[in-house]
């Protein structure tokens, strides 16, 4: 698998992660000039943006520490585009969603952990 593969199939494995809790995915891999946002869903009329980030397991690093300031400007700015889009009020949450998972074509998937309000 190449890297955005690996990616891609992160991304679907948060998305199917959500939708199993309640999440309705409203939008993926939303792209602009200012950043990207991975996942955009909503839950209680709350809009979530939601970074992804997949880790092997023998990462050091936790993948929320890969979500800097930087990362969340450019987050955050995405958000404001797509709410000014948007035919109604949304309150907002920013979370990360972690995926563990080694190896393989597919990776073998070893947890999921899903950090809400991560950021503001």
């Amino acid at each position: 698998m190449t890297a955005k593969e690996r990616g891609d199939w992160g991304e679907g494995q948060a998305a199917l992660y959500l939708q199993e809790r309640g999440y309705a995915i409203l939008a993926q891999n939303v792209r602009s000039r200012f950043g990207e946002v991975d996942i955009i869903a909503s839950k209680d009329d709350i809009a979530v943006f939601v970074e992804v980030k997949l880790r092997g397991s023998r990462t050091i690093a936790e993948a929320r520490e890969f979500v800097d300031a930087r990362k969340q400007r450019k987050i955050r700015n995405m958000a404001s585009m797509w709410l000014v889009k948007q035919k109604r009020e949304w309150l907002i949450r920013f979370d990360v969603i972690e995926i563990h998972a080694i190896g393989g074509d597919p990776p073998e998937l070893i947890r999921i952990e899903h950090i809400e309000n991560a950021f503001m």
